[in-house]
């Protein structure tokens, strides 16, 4: 779908600012509806109140570090940034139903299977996405910006946390 917006089909597609703000609204409010009643230790707090705002925040570094990883495909900033919005908004909305499971599963695991399942979806859609590319390279590009945009949230996480306190 990206590389299709990106083509100049866009009758079909929902733009990708206007996308990503209605998936992280829903995100945002499913996120406080399923944490609502949990105790208030910091990583739920977090989640309740501030993963969208991070997560948009984090858009332009995604996006750069998109950029740099795959540098190769001569594709301009601006159409990484595109990508990555519509994946991080498609992120949002896949992270609800995993998070659902805190009204039934620990914490520990509900994180595991969000990084397998968010992981494996990133790698997807790099895979399709460079698809004229050698696709063991893109997935360990893939990889490593996983790792990086994983450093780099949780670095954002956990300067959001100590200024909340």
């Amino acid at each position: 779908m990206q590389k299709e917006y990106l083509s100049g089909l866009r009758l079909h597609h929902q733009k990708p600012f206007p996308m990503f703000v209605i998936s992280a609204t829903i995100c945002g409010l499913a996120l406080y509806w399923i944490y609502k009643n949990a105790p208030d230790s910091t990583e739920q707090y977090f989640y309740k109140n501030y993963y969208v705002f991070v997560q948009a925040a984090m858009l332009p570094f995604y996006a750069l570090s998109t950029w740099v990883l795959f540098s190769s495909s001569k594709l301009y900033y601006a159409e990484i940034l595109v990508l990555i919005v519509y994946m991080i908004g498609f992120m949002s909305i896949i992270i609800i139903p995993i998070n659902f499971l805190h009204l039934f599963l620990n914490n520990g695991v509900i994180s595991i299977i969000e990084i397998v399942v968010l992981g494996f979806y990133n790698v997807w859609t790099y895979l399709n996405f460079f698809n004229d590319k050698p696709g063991w390279l893109v997935t360990i590009k893939s990889i490593l910006n996983i790792i990086l945009g994983y450093v780099l949230f949780q670095i954002a996480g956990n300067l959001l946390m100590s200024w909340v306190r």
